[in-house]
């Protein structure tokens, strides 16, 4: 039986929590990838940040009420 506060969009709910911290950890360690890139002479750095805003986005795009058929 379940919980009287329990509400069907409780868990999903948590989910995006968890994914919001995600997200924000990938978007500051892209940010830092490419600082470090610029600053050092590391382009290769570059490659880095873009994987991590790519993990950022497809972290969003599986919290989307749009999917792809």
């Amino acid at each position: 039986m379940r919980d009287a506060g329990y509400l069907p969009d409780q868990q999903q709910e948590q989910t995006m929590l968890g994914d919001y911290s995600s997200i924000n950890d990938h978007l500051e360690t892209a940010r830092k990838h490419a600082d470090q890139a610029e600053t050092e002479a590391k382009p290769e750095l570059y490659r880095e940040a873009v994987d991590e805003l790519v993990a950022a986005i497809r972290l969003l795009m599986r919290n989307s009420t749009e999917k792809d058929n």
